[in-house]
């Protein structure tokens, strides 16, 4: 997902945290940190204007913190606002993670590791 200047060099995927656990949101600032194609552009918390917060930093991928599976509160708006947006939701315990992309459909993506992470940001996650 990352996208391509008009001179053909790659920008990194530019990601967006809204309402994440503060233990998980350092692993995925520590796992991204080490990825030069991926760069985490801001974070917010929950009461964040979620489809404004991800239009002003220009997000490819948001990355929501919930405390069960389902879409969060503000994404449905997200997605209809900005349709190529993909959104990733990680559940406050850490154990699972689903991904969200051009319409309200959820790709289970098993344990919410930091490289399973790392792969659905990245566009490389198989569903499972």
């Amino acid at each position: 997902m990352a996208r391509t200047t008009g001179t053909n060099s790659v920008e990194p995927t530019r990601v967006l945290i809204i309402d994440m656990a503060p233990m998980t949101r350092e692993i995925i600032r520590r796992t991204f940190a080490r990825a030069d194609d991926v760069a985490l552009v801001a974070e917010h918390p929950a009461d964040a204007p979620l489809a404004q917060v991800a239009a002003e930093a220009d997000a490819d991928v948001v990355i929501c913190g919930t405390a069960e599976e389902g879409l969060p509160p503000g994404c449905s708006e997200l997605m209809r606002t900005r349709p190529r947006t993909r959104v990733l939701t990680v559940e406050r315990n850490g154990r699972a993670a689903f991904l969200y992309e051009l319409r309200p459909y959820a790709v289970p993506l098993g344990e919410a590791s930091p490289s399973t992470l790392l792969d659905a940001v990245r566009g490389t996650a198989a569903a499972r």
